[in-house]
C-alpha cells in the first residue's frame, strides 16, 4: 500500500510545478508575490515557464508510466499523454499570443488529475486483491 502512496506523491509533486508554472503565466497574483518573495522571479519570464511546465509534465507522464506498468494497466498513462499533448500545446499557444484563451491548459491538466486519480484507484484495488 506505501508503493501506491509513493507513486501518488510523486505524481501529484509533478503536477504541482506544472500547475505553479501555469499560474505565474497567467498572472495569479498570490503565486507571483509568492515567487518573487522566494526570491526566483527571474522565473516569471514565459521562456523559462514554458520549459519548466514542459520538464514537468515529463516528468509525471514518467512517474505515470513506472506506475502503471506495474499495474498492467496502461490506460491511465494513455489519457496523461492525451492531457499532457493537450496543455503543453494549449500553454504555447497561449503564451505565443496564437489562441489567448487558457481552457485547453486547464482541459491538459484535468486530464492529468483524472490519469492519477485513475491509476491510485487500480493501486488500491490491485493492492487489495492480494
Amino acid at each position: 500500500m506505501m508503493k501506491v502512496f509513493k507513486s501518488l506523491s510523486k505524481q501529484l509533486s509533478a503536477l504541482t510545478v506544472s500547475l505553479v508554472a501555469v499560474a505565474c503565466c497567467l498572472g495569479v497574483p498570490f503565486v507571483l508575490a509568492a515567487v518573487s518573495a522566494v526570491g526566483l522571479s527571474f522565473l516569471i519570464r514565459d521562456d523559462y515557464l514554458l520549459f519548466i511546465f514542459m520538464i514537468s509534465v515529463i516528468l509525471f507522464l514518467k512517474f505515470l508510466y513506472s506506475s502503471t506498468c506495474q499495474r498492467k494497466s496502461l490506460f491511465p498513462f494513455w489519457t496523461g499523454v492525451v492531457g499532457g499533448v493537450i496543455s503543453c500545446l494549449g500553454f504555447w499557444f497561449f503564451i505565443s499570443g496564437i489562441y489567448s484563451l487558457a481552457w485547453p491548459i486547464y482541459l491538459g491538466l484535468g486530464l492529468l488529475v483524472i490519469a492519477s486519480i485513475w491509476d491510485f484507484i487500480n493501486g488500491i484495488f490491485a493492492f487489495q486483491k492480494k
